[in-house]
């Protein structure tokens, strides 16, 4: 007889401006037989017994990190604008640690600025495997994006579109004809510029029906508009930015593997299935955790607000993950690929076995 439960999923959520973690306790688990407190003595089994190969997979969903002109100020799931005030650079990581101990380190890496306008986080998946004194860093390309293009709207009529009929670009102002004098700034029609424009975001004219970048904005003085570039004559020209980006994965799941396969030494990273990305390493000592506690969601560093003060950059100093944790599994072995959204661990071979999910009733 089979069951069919349905209803709204969960997981253990790690909310924006939370400071948190799971901890693996590694003296709760492996007994000190020779009461001498030392571990060089331990007889570890499970997880700290495992040698040579592992697989590690997770199932999460990350949230929004760079708190990038949303002007969202309680949301779990998007940090605040930097622009709102100071704590938002207290919790606004860019590095995301999902797996910590001294010899494997499993984390998201923020590859956008959160001084950026219209910037949400894109991440990568980085490990770090230890043995002996080498470390292997291995890191992804960029994985996880925010949409780039939305729904026409009707009120859109002027803005650039793609093939999909999509909006990408939504224009800011048509300048004067003596705007630009071919150097790397422009005079606004609005003063002060401030008011239209964004340090940081990127800016575009329109030529047929493509974009044309003409660079970042690096000042905002008066009318006068200061570019990374110097583009062609912008007299009279329609001036474009990026249309407003969706931080969509915030409800959605992403699939992050890392193996290491003690034959061949080679270190992977697999995202939603497959392998993306592979380094062979040239330290040949076998790979076994270290005898100490296993931290998840944070590096277990603890530092937080005290009663006297406030800690500054503690989201940073801790590697806080901000998101959901579905599933999450350590099995001995190796795998080259997975089922996506899906974990199933060999049970003979597996160590560490996390569910977090329910379902309403």
């Amino acid at each position: 007889m089979q069951t069919v439960t349905i209803g709204s999923k969960k997981g253990l959520v790690f909310p924006i401006m939370c400071n948190g973690c799971v901890k693996i306790d590694y003296s709760d688990n492996i007994p000190d037989l020779e009461g001498d407190t030392l571990t060089s003595t331990d007889l570890p089994y499970g997880i700290w017994g495992n040698k040579g190969s592992y697989i590690f997979d997770i199932i999460l969903t990350p949230y929004e990190t760079n708190g990038s002109s949303s002007n969202i100020l309680d949301s779990k799931k998007v940090s605040p604008d930097k622009s709102t005030g100071t704590f938002s650079q207290k919790n606004n990581s860019s590095e995301m640690r999902l797996f910590h101990n001294s010899k494997l380190k499993i984390s998201l890496i923020r590859e956008t600025s959160h001084t950026q306008y219209n910037n949400p986080a894109i991440y990568k998946i980085e490990a770090k495997l230890t043995t002996a004194s080498t470390t292997t860093t291995l890191t992804s390309d960029a994985l996880i994006f925010p949409s780039v293009s939305q729904p026409i709207t009707r009120e859109e009529k002027t803005g650039i579109f793609n093939a999909k009929g999509r909006l990408t670009h939504t224009v800011i102002e048509t300048l004067g004809g003596s705007a630009h004098g071919g150097s790397t700034t422009f005079t606004s029609g609005t003063s002060p510029a401030s008011d239209i424009y964004n340090l940081g975001e990127v800016l575009y004219t329109k030529n047929g029906f493509n974009s044309v970048n003409i660079g970042r904005i690096t000042n905002l003085s008066g009318t006068t508009v200061t570019l990374s570039k110097t583009p062609s004559s912008l007299n009279s020209q329609a001036i474009y930015r990026d249309a407003p980006k969706e931080a969509n994965y915030v409800n959605d799941f992403c699939h992050i593997g890392v193996s290491f396969n003690s034959v061949n030494n080679t270190l992977n990273l697999l995202y939603n299935g497959k392998v993306i990305k592979s380094v062979q390493r040239t330290e040949t000592t076998e790979f076994q955790l270290d005898p100490e506690d296993i931290f998840l969601g944070s590096n277990g560093s603890n530092t937080f607000n005290s009663a006297s003060a406030s800690s500054t950059n503690y989201s940073d100093a801790n590697k806080q993950f901000y998101g959901v944790f579905h599933e999450m599994s350590y099995s001995r072995g190796t795998d080259s690929s997975f089922n996506a959204g899906v974990l199933s661990p060999v049970h003979e071979n597996n160590l560490l076995f996390l569910t977090f999910e329910e379902v309403d009733d």
